[in-house]
């Protein structure tokens, strides 16, 4: 910060001891207009993210009460969804290259998978 502070204070300083006072007062002129114009934008922008904010947060509420009046647990659920895509794989490939998708056997359900899904794709939108 010591820079900017040197750069703020220091030209028109500079300005006034390089090129007079009426350098000085263009320096100063321009600062004031310029400061004007950011103060509007970051007033706006800072508007825009407190609006974006809410809107996220309501959407997250609407999706809590869904899945508590659907009886769903998403804490455990999360916990399931996230076992459930590290036994997905087998780390076998087939003759084409392609992974090997695991089966019910070990460790891989893929209707619970696919049933827990619609859940936690909703979810992890919301949560990005």
């Amino acid at each position: 910060m010591i820079a900017p502070g040197c750069l703020v204070i220091g030209s028109p300083i500079i300005a006034g001891f390089v090129f007079g006072p009426h350098a000085t007062a263009g320096v100063l002129a321009g600062n004031i207009v310029s400061g004007v114009q950011v103060a509007f934008s970051q007033s706006n922008s800072g508007g825009a993210w407190d609006n974006a904010k809410k809107e996220i947060e309501a959407k997250k509420t609407n999706f809590r009460i869904r899945a508590e009046t659907a009886g769903v647990d998403l804490a455990k659920m999360r916990i399931q969804y996230n076992r459930l895509l590290a036994f997905q794989w087998s780390g076998d490939f087939d003759d084409k290259g392609n992974e090997i998708e695991n089966d019910a056997q070990h460790g891989f359900d893929r209707e619970e998978f696919e049933k827990i899904s619609v859940w936690m794709d909703e979810d992890i939108t919301l949560r990005e």
